[in-house]
């Protein structure tokens, strides 16, 4: 639930593909230039809208590179744009494999039917013990192309660490917690031990991305294996305002008022609620369960509201401005220091928790304006 606002610039992109580029052999690197070109031919033909704003972005590369500027090109294309080219594949080609599979299918039981929707899923004909249905399956499937020019990609995507390109990436975002759930720190330490890299777009459906850069999270193990190859429309931490309709919220059974409470009675009797008005965000929410994982930290959660109380109560706020005072901690330091995490949105990516701190304490102030 936290943005990545870092963006590469010309040179770090440039350093990122020569990190990839030691990947790979010469034929590797000349077949995936010639696996991208397939893909722009096929999208001049039919939408060129696409296709041109993806050449915009070459043309740049072009001057700076020279001849391999069209894989320059694509492993620094900005989310927007891989979101729409994963869009252009899934109303070209996904939707309408999938459509056909349906029409052949109904003459089989329900067994089957699930076997072959497994097997639609992961693009694999292995499940297949009838030839009649599996040839024409593969007579549909017109995304076999496309997915077999890029499929032996995902093992290069396998050497990122042995490069430790992974451990640049975590780096160059300067994310030290986890955007899906700010509950866990990801961070390197030193070479040896990085963050998880999730894949937003799944490299088992979508191999064509497995090594695009803004296609790559850094993540918690638990988000990255809850997340895997899910295909609902989720919210990318690289989309531009990315999460910003969601609010993370508090209230008490039976709706009492929380000043009235202990401490001990506030952790029993509060719920913490995780909302948006985004489908995309429900989604994120829902599938990685961060409304559940949050209300495992209801303790931490009561402790914060019983600061906020004490924190605008101004006799107590004079008295802990002066304690920190004493102790050498600047105004600007005191919210920090006194609640343990920065309410500065920009600083969200610095702390656990950090968002829920901020939406909790506009929460208080606005219940107590009304």
């Amino acid at each position: 639930m936290i943005s990545i606002n870092k963006r590469l610039d010309l040179h770090e992109q440039k350093e990122y593909v020569l990190k990839v580029k030691k990947c790979m052999d010469t034929d590797q690197w000349n077949k995936f230039e010639q696996s991208i070109q397939y893909i722009y031919e096929d999208m001049m033909n039919y939408e060129y809208g696409l296709y041109n704003d993806i050449q915009i972005n070459g043309i740049r590369w072009k001057k700076e590179v020279g001849k391999d500027y069209i894989i320059y090109s694509w492993l620094t294309l900005e989310y927007s744009l891989l979101e729409r080219i994963k869009n252009y594949i899934d109303k070209n080609y996904i939707k309408p494999s999938l459509n056909n599979y349906n029409s052949i299918l109904r003459k089989y039981d329900y067994k089957e039917l699930q076997g072959y929707c497994d097997l639609v899923k992961r693009r694999n004909y292995s499940y297949s013990n009838h030839k009649d249905v599996s040839v024409k399956l593969k007579q549909f499937n017109n995304y076999d192309k496309i997915y077999s020019e890029f499929v032996n990609y995902i093992n290069i995507y396998g050497e990122f660490s042995k490069q430790k390109i992974n451990w640049w990436i975590v780096d160059k975002t300067n994310v030290k917690v986890c955007p899906y759930c700010n509950l866990a720190y990801t961070y390197n330490r030193k070479e040896k031990v990085t963050a998880q890299l999730d894949h937003f777009f799944s490299k088992s459906e979508y191999p064509m991305f497995s090594l695009c850069y803004y296609n790559l999270i850094p993540s918690c193990p638990v988000c990255n294996h809850i997340k895997l190859d899910n295909n609902k429309k989720m919210s990318s931490p690289y989309e531009e305002n990315a999460f910003k309709d969601i609010e993370i919220t508090w209230k008490l059974a039976g709706g009492n008022n929380s000043d009235e409470k202990t401490l001990k009675e506030l952790c029993n009797e509060i719920e913490i609620n995780i909302k948006s008005d985004k489908e995309a965000d429900i989604n994120n929410i829902t599938i990685m369960k961060i409304d559940e994982a949050y209300n495992y930290h209801k303790d931490y959660a009561s402790e914060i509201i019983k600061k906020i109380q004490t924190y605008l109560n101004e006799d107590s706020k004079k008295l802990i401005q002066s304690i920190a005072f004493k102790n050498l901690i600047s105004d600007d330091e005191i919210e920090r220091f006194y609640f343990g995490t920065y309410l500065d949105e920009a600083k969200n990516t610095d702390r656990i928790l950090s968002k829920m701190v901020r939406d909790f304490t506009k929460q208080y102030k606005l219940m107590n304006t009304k």
